[in-house]
């Protein structure tokens, strides 16, 4: 999978990627999510269209999914849940007890100032790894949007991304112990940040990310 990459926001794509964004997602984040529903195909049904256009963004390569990355603000997150998607694959009860148990995490407002963003679902197919993708998608919205200061959590036990993020420049500022659920995966959630040292610069100083490898 060696082909030309672009980097569209969802909503410029011409036709529907939803499905292919969610299979993305859902393999990227499968680890949190089993604790959804460890059907891969129920995860990708639930999620599909909860994706908000506006701030997700899409690496293509040769036309098909590669990547994706979420660029939220405090006027938009990324995943808006769509409660009856979850009943009609989970079923009544525990479709609304999951919606209930979920919702917080995706629906609550990011509390920064108008200058900040927040990166999150970032994440690559298996095939297009170690392929710059998942740096593509970075320096795509750190050159595109007008942000003072890009804010992210990566869990530490992700080092290719930490490594990826580090050279782009991401500073850790802070980190949070796993939760009971989460220990078996990492130990620690890191928030990293990257300021933009002025209002022009609208470029990484980057040459070999190309050899990294995303997660």
């Amino acid at each position: 999978m060696d082909g030309m990459l672009e980097v569209k926001r969802m909503d410029e794509i011409e036709r529907d990627v939803s499905t292919e964004v969610a299979i993305v997602f859902v393999d990227g984040y499968y680890n949190e999510l089993r604790l959804i529903s460890k059907n891969k195909e129920k995860l990708i049904l639930i999620f599909k269209n909860s994706f908000v256009k506006e701030v997700f963004y899409v690496a293509l390569m040769d036309g098909n999914v590669a990547g994706i990355l979420a660029c939220s603000n405090n006027k938009l997150r990324a995943i808006h849940l769509n409660k009856e998607d979850i009943i009609a694959n989970l079923g009544f009860i525990k479709g609304n007890f999951v919606f209930f148990l979920i919702e917080k995490e995706f629906h609550t407002p990011i509390s920064y100032d108008d200058s900040t963003a927040y990166i999150e679902s970032v994440a690559t197919i298996t095939e297009a790894r170690g392929k710059g993708v998942a740096t593509r998608l970075l320096e795509h919205v750190y050159s595109k949007l007008p942000y003072q200061e890009f804010r992210l959590t990566v869990k530490d036990s992700n080092k290719a991304a930490i490594s990826i993020y580090k050279k782009l420049g991401f500073k850790q500022f802070d980190k949070m112990k796993a939760g009971f659920f989460e220990k078996k995966h990492f130990k620690y959630k890191l928030y990293m940040k990257l300021v933009r040292r002025n209002q022009e610069e609208r470029s990484f100083a980057y040459s070999d990310f190309e050899s990294e490898s995303e997660e």
